[in-house]
């Protein structure tokens, strides 16, 4: 049942390890498949 378990919470866990990574005034969208991370552009 652990097994399983982890199994069903590996998705979860790869979605929250990019969240993490992005950007801090990036946007997080969600979508029908899933999130998009959204980054505006730079403006220099």
């Amino acid at each position: 049942m652990l097994g399983y378990h982890c199994g069903i919470c590996l998705v979860d866990l790869l979605f929250f390890k990019s969240l993490v990574k992005a950007p801090k005034n990036a946007v997080i969208e969600e979508t029908p498949k899933g999130y998009e991370i959204l980054i505006p552009p730079s403006i220099s």
